[in-house]
């Protein structure tokens, strides 16, 4: 999906905001994942660590976000990830 620019300086193309929006939804699908996984987790040092893995992709996620929004991009809804794309091989 190509992701309209609201306003996008000469030195990012479209095809960045694509990768910069793909690694954001990867970043924070991947959070997510960590933080499910840390949930259910019924031993406590794991659950802690898995969280703190958890809370630094999210802050990931925000860094690319910030990055794409100071670049003048927009944020655009993106269905595959790392993630998905290791599923898919597996």
């Amino acid at each position: 999906m190509i992701c309209a620019p609201i306003r996008v300086p000469a030195q990012v193309s479209e095809r960045e905001l694509v990768l910069l929006n793909f690694y954001r939804a990867s970043e924070l699908h991947g959070g997510l994942i960590l933080g499910q996984v840390a949930r259910r987790s019924r031993d406590p040092y794991l659950a802690t660590e898995l969280l703190r893995h958890s809370a630094e992709e999210i802050v990931h996620a925000r860094y690319w976000t910030e990055t794409i929004l100071e670049v003048g991009g927009r944020i655009c809804p993106v269905r595959e990830t790392y993630q998905t794309r290791y599923a898919a091989a597996v």
